[in-house]
């Protein structure tokens, strides 16, 4: 309150005091009982009634200068208490990412004593009890956060979150469902409907999801968004195939190949599928022309595989001919040429590839052991005790003669994937050429 507003009707008293002096006004007369009056100045008389007029509005302005005082200290003591709860705040979460979630769930509990309803640190302590196993606290939680904020995303995602981490899919599920009517248009929570079908095994409805995230896509993100998709109709179509509806996965597997040319794994499922219908040649087919449309080796071995499970080493030594005709370049099939030779007892067809075997033994170790068997084979007076341990060498390596490595996390598998049981990879799946260990 300024001195100017309290002293400022006194100065008024003053100055009228000053003036009805100078005009002598007189006197006035009052008779306050029989036989008794008093005579007072005229100018006293009104310099009372201007002190009582100044007093009362002077009072008027201290009162409103104490509560304005009053609201400032108010309003400084809430901001106090507001910094202090944002910095308690602040100081929980720089505890939790640290790791140290006991105490930063007690600065929370110490938070939400002062005031119960903080909507920040409601939504903290769901996130903390959640990373400490504490899902239906943490749920509960963030129920209360939702329940202040009724239109707010962020604490329904965050419910949606206790559902996952609790494994209560159906639950996650049926929240999202409900986002989606609230908020159609937003692309994360149909993202998130996506992925929570995909961990529900709901194939079909992860499916929905993906076209119509790829119907939103722009350019840039159309390519990501297409290969996704080709990948959910991959799974929905072994889905298919495990519920005994090759088919209807026949159908799914090549339009997955339809959406990704380059997409392997569809390719190989399509053939898969093809052989569940009966349609065997259609299924080899298609790994031919996949082998000699990309030089890809792993549909080959595919298709050689089938080839001795129908009639022998001596079937699959056809189609690996095939393929050495088709694919010069590849460096591993006069390899399995040589051992389909041996095997099959073609010792004169096999030495003709001495050389390329010769070639072949820094890189693939046991291809020193197809060549000593042949060189063996064609000495004059061969020690049969060393070609029978190199023929038991070899027979227990070509079970093992190629394995399967992921490009993308080093992975090795026994058999092919379509993707890695590891990493999650799409088309990760290589040859590789385990070291021979010994006969």
């Amino acid at each position: 309150m300024s001195f100017f507003r309290l002293f400022f009707p006194l100065l008024l008293i003053f100055a009228a005091f000053l003036h009805f002096s100078l005009l002598n006004p007189g006197d006035a007369e009052f008779v306050w009982a029989p036989g008794r009056a008093v005579r007072l100045p005229a100018i006293v008389l009104w310099m009372a009634a201007f002190f009582l007029g100044a007093a009362a509005l002077a009072a008027v302005n201290f009162l409103k200068g104490t509560g304005e005082a009053f609201d400032a200290l108010e309003a400084r003591l809430r901001g106090w208490k507001v910094r202090r709860i944002e910095h308690g705040l602040i100081g929980a979460r720089l505890k939790a990412e640290q790791g140290m979630a006991a105490r930063a769930l007690d600065m929370l509990e110490k938070l939400l004593d002062q005031q119960p309803r903080h909507y920040e640190a409601l939504l903290l302590k769901g996130d903390v009890l959640r990373g400490l196993g504490r899902h239906a606290e943490a749920l509960g939680a963030h129920s209360l956060a939702l329940s202040l904020r009724p239109a707010a995303r962020e604490a329904a995602l965050h419910i949606k979150d206790d559902y996952k981490a609790a494994g209560d899919w159906d639950a996650a599920h049926g929240l999202l469902e409900r986002m989606r009517e609230r908020w159609p248009d937003d692309a994360a929570v149909l993202a998130d409907m996506r992925g929570v079908n995909l961990a529900r095994g709901d194939f079909r409805r992860a499916l929905l999801a993906q076209k119509e995230l790829l119907a939103r896509a722009d350019e840039k993100a159309r390519p990501a968004e297409q290969a996704a998709l080709a990948e959910i109709t991959l799974l929905h179509g072994e889905q298919l195939m495990a519920d005994g509806k090759p088919d209807e996965a026949r159908e799914q597997f090549s339009a997955a190949a339809r959406l990704q040319p380059d997409f392997l794994a569809a390719r190989m499922l399509l053939a898969e599928s093809l052989d569940a219908l009966g349609l065997h040649d259609e299924a080899e087919a298609v790994l031919l022309k996949e082998f000699r449309a990309t030089r890809n080796i792993i549909p080959l071995l595919r298709l050689a595989a089938k080839a001795r499970a129908a009639g022998g080493a001596a079937k699959e030594l056809e189609i690996v001919n095939i393929a050495v005709a088709a694919a010069p370049e590849e460096k591993l099939l006069p390899l399995m040429t040589a051992v389909l030779e041996i095997e099959n007892r073609l010792f004169d067809a096999a030495r003709n590839r001495i050389a390329t075997l010769d070639a072949a033994v820094a890189t693939l170790p046991m291809a020193a052991v197809a060549k000593g068997l042949l060189e063996l084979h064609a000495a004059p007076a061969p020690d049969d005790a060393a070609i029978a341990a190199l023929e038991h060498a070899l027979k227990s390596e070509r079970a093992a003669l190629v394995q399967y490595r992921c490009q993308a996390c080093g992975v090795p598998e026994p058999e092919y994937f379509h993707q890695c049981p590891s990493c999650g990879a799409w088309n990760a799946a290589a040859p590789h050429i385990e070291r021979y260990s010994g006969a």
